[in-house]
């Protein structure tokens, strides 16, 4: 299934699934003038970490926590996040409280975690939100690049006849929801993009069972924009600066890229 463009029409949807569990997307859940003034606050008002992931590698995405208890936090797969007071953030703080009534509790008490993925190389891989117990997941599109992001679905075992697979592309003020059901039989992901593509900022909204954190493990990151690329780009052949056979100073060989020479 791929929902797209079948649902300009259309204000929600809501999709059961065959393993348990529920999606919901709905378009355009805040107006485009309180959009833009999250936008703002959280380029402007936010400083964001990056975090390890499974000890070994670093999630290529931003994240900053915030909610009513700083003293809380959320925890996945080694990542280690400490939240920071949400009434910090006055247009951010006011959206929980509107959302929170709307789904008739009286704050997320895991918090808000508000996410960047600062181009098409940022990604998250197949997960489940299901570290703490989470019974609200709701995920609201703040800036989205175009063409939108893809936010993969799929069983998490071996697949059965009937079973989905589900591609979301949610834009600026839509809100996907996954319910606590649907983690134990499915896991989501956003894979990296084909194509360049830019910045896609998100709220998570999460309420379930606080957990009490005396740290945070994430590293700041000063800037959103892209990171630079680093990778390293290996030179075949002779090089016309150098005489085979000769000796030569490291300074050189740093200077002509010899030492990227295969």
């Amino acid at each position: 299934y791929i929902f797209e463009n079948d649902l300009n029409e259309s204000k929600s949807y809501q999709f059961n699934l065959k393993r348990g569990g529920l999606i919901k997307l709905e378009r355009q859940v805040i107006p485009n003038e309180q959009l833009f003034q999250i936008r703002t606050e959280m380029e402007e008002e936010v400083k964001y970490n990056q975090y390890p992931f499974r000890a070994a590698f670093v999630e290529p995405r931003l994240h900053a926590l915030y909610s009513n208890n700083p003293a809380n936090g959320y925890m996945y797969h080694g990542v280690k996040m400490k939240s920071r007071p949400l009434a910090e953030l006055h247009h951010i703080s006011q959206l929980a409280t509107t959302l929170a009534d709307r789904f008739r509790t009286s704050e997320f008490n895991i918090g808000l975690d508000l996410v960047v993925y600062r181009n098409g190389k940022d990604s998250i891989g197949w997960h489940a939100d299901n570290t703490q117990g989470e019974q609200i997941i709701a995920s609201l599109l703040i800036d989205s690049p175009c063409p939108a992001r893809t936010i993969c679905i799929k069983p998490n075992n071996i697949p059965r006849d009937g079973d989905e697979a589900i591609e979301l592309y949610p834009t600026s003020g839509d809100m996907y929801q996954m319910d606590a059901k649907m983690q134990e039989g499915y896991l989501h992901s956003i894979p990296r993009a084909t194509t360049e593509t830019k910045r896609r900022m998100v709220i998570v909204f999460r309420h379930g069972q606080p957990k009490k954190v005396d740290s945070d493990l994430g590293v700041q990151i000063k800037s959103l924009l892209p990171p630079t690329d680093r990778r390293v780009h290996y030179k075949f052949g002779t090089l016309s600066e150098l005489t085979e056979g000769h000796l030569y100073s490291r300074q050189i060989l740093l200077k002509t890229g010899a030492h990227w020479c295969v």
